[in-house]
This record gives structure tokens, sequence and C-alpha cells, in this order.
């Protein structure tokens, strides 16, 4: 899907330019999608956006922006 094709230019992108990104594609194909989303319009509910925020925040640590 475009989706996905979109998602691959980024991270080919940030990688050849050398910019931290966060693939939170891959992290919801991980989790599966369930109950991460309003059912109604198809945004984050607040699992969803709690999801966001812990990869962000791993990947952060991880390139020791931030420290727990």
């Amino acid at each position: 899907p475009d989706s996905v094709r979109s998602e691959e230019k980024i991270e080919h992108f940030c990688d050849k330019h050398d910019i931290a990104s966060v693939s939170l594609f891959q992290e919801l194909k991980r989790r599966g999608g369930e109950g991460l989303y309003f059912k109604s319009d198809g945004h984050f509910n607040r699992k969803g956006h709690q999801m966001a925020a812990d990869a962000i925040f791993s990947k952060l640590e991880g390139i020791q922006i931030v420290k727990e």
C-alpha cells in the first residue's frame, strides 16, 4: 500500500541524512494495532497515543537524548 511505501521513503531519507526517526508503522505491526484507535474516525485513542509515546521515548533513550 501507499502508506508502506511512504514510510519506507521517510525511513530511507532519514537514514541517508543521519536523522533519528521512529517507525510507528512497525510498532503498530508488532502490536497488531488492536485497541489503539477510535472506531469512529481511525485516530489514536489513549492507548494508541501511549504506544506512540513509549516508542518515541524508547528511541530517545536509545540515542541518549533523554534519560529515565
